[in-house]
């Protein structure tokens, strides 16, 4: 059987050992695809793949979408927006654990450079990682 990615229903008829035949109707889930993030760090990395900044932090603004049952996204090792529950499943589809969610996230610039690595991998596993460098430059007078 080909799936589809995201939700599939089945029916099986299945033979009981009282040689009665029974169906079952279920929902098998497919998900081949990483969740999809965008933020403000795309459009201010410049040809160099750097972002540029005078202050002591950074916000991040930005938004993650999935599109099966569930996700998490960290920056740096912090988790930053998580909609899978503490037992690592989500109960249903009314869950809505797929959806956009805004995302906002300081970071403090103590060096002059900075790494940043945002992460989001999705309940199966299915992970993007984006990495940055940001470079503190000196205030002009």
């Amino acid at each position: 059987m080909k799936l589809k990615d995201g939700s599939n229903k089945f029916r099986a008829a299945m033979v009981m050992e009282d040689n009665k035949e029974e169906e079952i109707y279920g929902i098998l889930v497919n998900d081949e695809k990483a969740p999809v993030v965008t933020s403000n760090l795309e459009k201010l990395t410049d040809k160099d793949n750097i972002i540029r900044v005078t202050g002591d932090e950074f916000t991040i603004k930005g938004t993650v979408v999935d599109n099966t049952f569930g996700y998490k996204l960290s920056i740096n090792g912090n988790e930053v927006v998580s909609t899978i529950s503490r037992m690592g499943i989500i109960m249903s589809m009314e869950d809505k654990a797929f959806e956009k969610r805004d995302f906002t996230h300081n970071t403090k610039l103590d060096k002059e450079e900075t790494a940043l690595e945002v992460v989001a991998e999705d309940s199966f596993g299915n992970k993007v990682i984006k990495n940055y460098k940001i470079v503190k430059e000196k205030k002009q007078s």
